[in-house]
């Protein structure tokens, strides 16, 4: 009896960690160029707003890679889902640009979302970059010139910004009741209007 319990509780242990790993490579990835997306092996999907149509069809947990170029997304994109990634391929070389009309070029209103390797600009007049609200966010190795804001977290906690450059803004990172456990480390922010890194009931 005690072997086939034993024998019982491996099938069942090993069963479980199948589960957990095919949850992991089920996790789905989406790329993205100047004229459209696709799914990993899958067909290409021509847009005119390439990043946020992706965006748009991922699900929560997928990865979107987006390859060089400037990404006029007019509105902006937003990112609604938790656990996105959303991954430019280099800061200096992967825009995405508002066209000076989004008031928010890059959204982040899902939890758990990882923003990194973007050069974020033209935002409307007294606009943001990347404006965060939600929590355990990641916002990394981004650059943000030449907007009023160019990065904002509002009423989030838990967010890590790390290595992000914001310079020649108006205010280039502003916390506003931003108060539980917001992580900043390594950022540039100099040559900004008012303040490099201003905290407002945070």
């Amino acid at each position: 009896m005690r072997n086939r319990m034993t024998t019982g509780r491996a099938i069942v242990g090993v069963l479980a960690l199948l589960v957990v790993f095919s949850g992991v490579a089920a996790a789905e990835q989406l790329h993205v160029n100047e004229s459209g997306w696709w799914r990993e092996g899958g067909a290409f999907n021509a847009s005119g707003t390439p990043i946020q149509a992706a965006v748009d069809a991922a699900d929560a947990g997928g990865t979107i890679y987006v390859y060089n170029g400037t990404y006029c997304e007019g509105g902006g994109v937003s990112i609604t889902k938790d656990r996105i990634t959303l991954q430019g391929e280099e800061a200096n070389t992967t825009t995405i640009h508002g066209r000076w009309t989004a008031e928010k070029v890059v959204y982040v209103s899902g939890n758990c979302v990882n923003v990194s390797g973007f050069t974020i600009a033209g935002s409307a007049e007294r606009g943001h970059g990347i404006y965060v609200k939600a929590d355990y966010c990641t916002i990394s190795d981004n650059n943000a010139p030449e907007m009023w804001y160019g990065i904002g977290l509002y009423f989030s906690s838990n967010n890590t910004l790390t290595n992000n450059t914001a310079s020649n803004n108006g205010y280039g990172i502003y916390l506003y009741g931003s108060s539980n456990y917001n992580t900043l480390t390594d950022n540039t922010a100099n040559s900004n209007k008012h303040f490099g890194i201003y905290l407002d009931s945070s």
